[in-house]
């Protein structure tokens, strides 16, 4: 399920929010990967900007990892923000088991989920946008 907010802040300043959002729910950002840079070293033009961001609560980490670390790669939670044009996304696949952190905070009307307009908000990408 796709959870997508059109925000009206850059790039820069929905990066900022994110690690703000994401250090309030005891979750942490462990990676920034640079799309159009990444692919430009690559010899390909990306269009439009995009940022992949891994976000990680480390105690749920641990206790996944320590349940069976042949499932590390789940661990991280990657989260996007891209801009084409003037328009600027954010958002991140959901699933329907996260955490209870995460459930509690949805339902505050902000945000689509999966582009159907379903009002909802979630705690590791919403936050940053309000």
């Amino acid at each position: 399920m796709l959870f997508q907010i059109e925000s009206n802040k850059s790039l820069d300043e929905n990066e900022r929010g994110l690690q703000e959002s994401a250090a309030r729910h005891q979750f942490g950002v462990i990676a920034v990967h640079d799309l159009q840079e990444t692919l430009k070293k690559k010899g390909v033009n990306l269009a439009m900007e995009c940022r992949i961001y891994e976000v990680c609560n480390p105690r749920q980490a641990q206790k996944v990892l320590d349940a069976d670390g042949a499932i590390s790669t789940a661990v991280a939670m990657p989260h996007f923000c891209l801009r084409h044009g003037e328009q600027v996304h954010a958002g991140h696949h959901a699933s329907d088991r996260d955490d209870e952190g995460i459930r509690e905070s949805r339902n505050r009307g902000r945000g689509t989920r999966g582009g159907r307009g379903d009002s909802t908000e979630d705690a590791r990408c919403g936050d940053q946008l309000s």
